[in-house]
């Protein structure tokens, strides 16, 4: 990778900023989560690629919402999951009469049984 990354610095760059945001998530509360946004932000938008800038430009948009992540320990890969979950279920479900057991069962698959 590091041939490839001297031959195309930009690839470089991006290929860093990008594990570099997925630490975003190690980060321990809100205020911290947000510290390190707004440093990454700050870096991807001045990183002289106008892709990464107009990506980050979005992410500043919801830097809040995304640092309060870091306060729970859920990123969106979670929120996604169980929405999947939710819909697989209710495919298999569209004949269920009883609601209650149905939002059991979406418990019970939320808490991994």
């Amino acid at each position: 990778m590091d041939r490839i990354f001297t031959a195309h610095p930009r690839l470089g760059k991006v290929h860093r900023l990008r594990e570099d945001l997925r630490r975003l998530w190690e980060q321990s509360n809100e205020k911290e989560g947000q510290k390190w946004l707004e440093n990454w932000l700050h870096q991807a938008i001045n990183s002289g690629i106008e892709e990464l800038a107009d990506y980050a430009r979005k992410l500043a948009k919801k830097k809040d919402e995304i640092a309060a992540g870091c306060a729970y320990g859920v990123n969106t890969s979670i929120v996604e999951g169980l929405n999947n979950t939710t819909k697989a279920l209710k495919r298999v479900a569209f004949g269920f009469h009883d609601t209650e057991y149905f939002f059991l069962k979406i418990r019970a698959l939320s808490l991994g049984g």
